[in-house]
């Protein structure tokens, strides 16, 4: 069963951080759980109703903060350090040190990892058990998609699985969805349906549809034979 899930994405705007909320919320039903936004762009902070005095910098900086820097969230049982609010250099190395740390504490480790932020993603890559990588069926986004997951399973060697995401029901013949994990190289662990409404509020929980969708993704993840979509 994986412990640490890197979230991560090769393209802005695939939904990769309402994703991550998704799944700490999740995770977070099913035992402790701490989310960490690696790099400097914050919207977890606003998605889980969580305010904190330290961010990751500050951990990087000073390990000892951890424990402060651990923000109590809306969700029971979830926690969150909240990204830097300004760019700086995540040394893997450190990085591995700190997740060492949460290992010990909780049950589950969300790593939500800042786009196009290489530092961040080959740190996330370097601990996490595995690396969910979020995507939409744009063009640019599957190359781009592709070419990251070739770069990280050669220097890491870590699986990466793909969340197709914010995909309008039901699917468009048009698209090929075996061509696309075909192109990128990469086993799908879950499909989430375009929902505007669970998005604008913040990835908050409900019978939404992409609620349902990120639980079985959340099961998958954790070894539960359920379908690829919700029901």
């Amino acid at each position: 069963m994986d412990k640490v899930i890197g979230i991560i994405s090769a393209s802005g705007g695939v939904g990769k951080s309402a994703v991550a909320a998704l799944l700490g919320r999740e995770f977070s039903s099913r035992g402790s759980t701490a989310a960490v936004e690696l790099g400097s762009s914050r919207s977890l902070d606003i998605m889980l109703g969580a305010d904190a005095a330290y961010d990751i910098r500050d951990v990087f900086e000073d390990i000892d903060t951890l424990d402060d820097a651990l923000s109590p969230t809306d969700h029971p049982g979830l926690s969150l350090i909240q990204a830097a609010d300004e760019r700086f250099e995540a040394d893997p190395e450190l990085f591995e040190s700190i997740v060492n740390r949460l290992r010990a504490d909780y049950d589950y480790v969300v790593i939500d990892t800042q786009t196009g932020n290489h530092k961040a993603a080959d740190a996330a890559a370097k601990t996490a058990d595995s690396l969910v990588m979020v995507i939409t069926l744009d063009s640019v986004c599957i190359r781009e998609s592709a070419k990251m997951a070739d770069y990280l399973e050669t220097k890491h060697g870590k699986k990466i699985l793909l969340a197709l995401n914010k995909i309008e029901l039901p699917i468009k013949s048009s698209y090929d969805l075996d061509a696309v994990i075909d192109q990128i190289g990469c086993r799908l662990i879950g499909i989430l349906p375009y929902d505007k409404n669970i998005f604008a509020a913040g990835a908050k929980p409900g019978k939404k549809t992409a609620w349902a969708a990120a639980r079985n993704i959340t099961k998958r993840l954790m070894g539960i034979d359920v379908p690829l979509m919700f029901r």
